[in-house]
């Protein structure tokens, strides 16, 4: 069985992905593809279909494929940054959905960096200085492209709760079993 993982940073201007079959992260991919801030709708519509597309591809290769998606940050930019990225973030649930992706999740970004980069504040520098100690490769293709840096720590979130997922009872992991201490019903993710 092979076990592909997308971790995505969506925003109102760009959506970034890496994806790489778990265990196995020198053979990752970057994907991003640019929206449309002044058209909601055809942002929209670009993100479901390449989220469809994303999936679909990663099936033709793997068995199960989890998708991690970054939340969208409450509070800074107001409603005129979250609403947009939000209603993108549920285009790409949505693609992930119709895709048939194995599961799904939302990842609280201050969570994410706690628990990969080591700080729940991390900056944007340390997120990076991060990514260049721990997936080089990654770093040196992304350049300066944070939304890039960003997707690998949300790809690595997601790399380690399907791991430790697995180890307590294969096959059985449900992202939609996580409360909010990081609990799932197996025990501590």
């Amino acid at each position: 069985m092979t076990i592909a993982i997308i971790g995505i940073d969506p925003s109102s201007r760009k959506l970034a992905s890496i994806t790489a079959p778990l265990g196995h992260e020198q053979n990752y991919s970057i994907d991003t593809i640019g929206l449309f801030p002044k058209d909601r709708a055809r942002s929209c519509s670009v993100a479901y279909k390449w989220m469809r597309y994303l999936v679909t591809k990663q099936f033709e290769m793997h068995d199960e494929v989890y998708v991690f998606i970054e939340a969208p940050v409450l509070g800074r930019g107001g409603a005129r940054a979250t609403i947009p990225q939000a209603q993108v973030g549920g285009s790409l649930l949505a693609g992930a959905y119709a895709a048939h992706a194995t599961d799904i999740a939302l990842v609280n970004n201050q969570r994410a960096k706690k628990e990969i980069v080591g700080k729940g504040n991390a900056s944007k520098d340390e997120i990076r200085a991060w990514v260049r100690m721990i997936w080089p490769a990654v770093f040196k293709e992304a350049g300066t492209d944070q939304d890039v840096c960003d997707s690998a720590m949300i790809y690595a979130w997601g790399s380690k709760t399907v791991s430790k997922s697995l180890a307590l009872k294969p096959r059985t992991f449900h992202i939609k079993n996580i409360n909010r201490k990081g609990q799932t019903r197996y025990g501590n993710s």
